[in-house]
């Protein structure tokens, strides 16, 4: 059991950053910053759930239903699930700690637990701020007792051990498709690709379901009873996390929250067997490939597939930008800011314009339309070339090559932003195209706008 416990603090150490325990000062403003962000968190939500609890949309009664909070339960633990089954299995398998952590004199059941012990306090930590504060805006909304609140501290972490167990089963068979995807190149292309296009077009349809001139008081009771026909249609197709709910958080009898009623305690009972037999078969079944599986990736790792490529020659500007487009798809986090860039800002002026033409305006109110989609689309580019004023400081240390480049620097800094001025201007083209389709404006005046952002 020590072993085990000098494992997790080892890891822990470099999951979560503790360094401000050396200072008092440090200590009581970390501390005073977590509290003031999680209020600020639940007060969101709950404020959230006043204002549907006041237009009375998801229930006659004041207060929020458990079926609403079932759908909100069920996004969350699916959402928590694929992440946490993504970073476990990054964590698990090809994480650099193996580098270290497989040379120790401990047994592969003791390092395969530590493992899951430090990413369960890591994801525990995390729920605080993602799954906390939408239950307890729903117990205040709904004025429960004080000791619903001491109930939601087991409950959390009930809900973290199943999500985490869950995670660590699925963990294995998400490692093998993902290195099957990532061996063929052209597949991994298109399925990112495909993955983004659907992502948009979800995105559209829903911007798009927006109604024009649209009146939610005077069509409340339509509004009310659609709601209450895709919920009722929710927890009927997906009964199970409506159990989830009720053995997790609690039940009701009415429009009351009641604690560990039959149904509640049933559904619980069923929640840790169901726990419990995860973890028997995420033990007997991932713990034997955990070992084989880590090692692999700096071990037995080869890679004979190199290919060898033909030298093309190119001209100085043409190779630096095919570098700079290069080196722009290789760094994920360039690649995602692209994509971010490109799509974001055409939804965002969809998302505004769908909104603005939902609301019945006067001739001041679409010169202000106007107004605020030009300043919009300025501040969104403005404050997404700020990456440009760091194009050659981000180089760091390897910026000094520059210097052994034999052309001017204006060729140099040319290829560096000539893709960011490509993407960003194609963004800013279908944003304006977005923009004057609603205002209804010509050509020239379409073509203005485009210049003026």
């Amino acid at each position: 059991m020590s072993e085990l416990k000098t494992l997790v603090l080892l890891q822990l150490k470099d999951k979560l950053d503790w360094s401000f325990l050396k200072s008092k000062k440090e200590t009581i403003f970390k501390i005073v910053f977590a509290v003031l962000k999680f209020i600020i968190i639940t007060a969101i939500i709950y404020a959230a759930f006043y204002l549907l609890s006041y237009l009375r949309l998801l229930s006659l009664l004041p207060g929020i239903p458990i079926k609403v909070m079932t759908l909100v339960l069920s996004a969350l633990i699916i959402l928590s699930i694929i992440v946490c089954t993504r970073s476990l299995k990054n964590s698990l398998y090809l994480s650099k700690d193996n580098f270290i952590l497989l040379t120790l004199p401990v047994t592969k059941s003791k390092l395969f637990l530590s493992k899951l012990c430090v990413f369960y306090i890591y994801e525990l930590f995390r729920n605080i701020y993602y799954l906390l504060p939408f239950i307890i805006a729903y117990f205040l909304i709904n004025t429960c007792p004080i000791y619903f609140y001491l109930w939601i501290l087991i409950s959390l972490v009930i809900y973290t051990l199943l999500v985490v167990t869950i995670s660590a089963l699925l963990s294995i068979p998400t490692l093998y498709i993902t290195n099957a995807i990532k061996s063929v190149k052209t597949l991994d292309i298109c399925l990112l690709i495909i993955s983004i296009i659907l992502i948009v077009f979800l995105i559209v349809k829903i911007i798009l379901a927006i109604p024009e001139n649209f009146d939610l008081m005077g069509n409340w009771g339509t509004t009310f009873w659609r709601i209450q026909d895709f919920l009722d249609q929710f927890n009927s197709n997906f009964q199970i996390f409506y159990w989830l709910f009720i053995g997790l958080i609690c039940d009701s009898k009415g429009s009351v929250n009641v604690l560990f009623t039959t149904n509640q305690i049933v559904s619980l009972s069923v929640i840790i067997l169901l726990i419990a037999t995860i973890i028997i078969i995420t033990y007997y079944s991932v713990k034997p490939l955990f070992f084989k599986m880590a090692s692999q990736n700096f071990e037995f790792k080869k890679n004979n597939n190199k290919k060898s490529k033909s030298n093309i020659k190119l001209s100085p500007f043409i190779s630096n930008i095919n570098k700079e487009i290069i080196l722009s798809f290789r760094s994920t986090e360039k690649f995602y800011s692209y994509v971010i860039v490109s799509i974001g800002i055409p939804l965002s002026i969809l998302l505004l314009n769908k909104i603005y033409a939902s609301m019945s305006t006067r001739l001041s109110g679409t010169y202000m339309t106007i107004a605020f989609n030009i300043m919009l689309i300025t501040l969104m580019i403005l404050s997404t070339s700020t990456s440009i004023a760091k194009i050659f400081s981000q180089e760091a240390g390897v910026s000094y090559l520059n210097k052994t480049n034999p052309q001017p620097y204006i060729l140099s800094l040319t290829s560096k932003i000539i893709l960011n001025g490509i993407i960003y201007s194609i963004s800013l083209l279908i944003s304006v195209i977005i923009f004057c389709s609603f205002v209804k404006l010509n050509i020239i005046n379409s073509l203005i706008v485009f210049l003026l952002c």
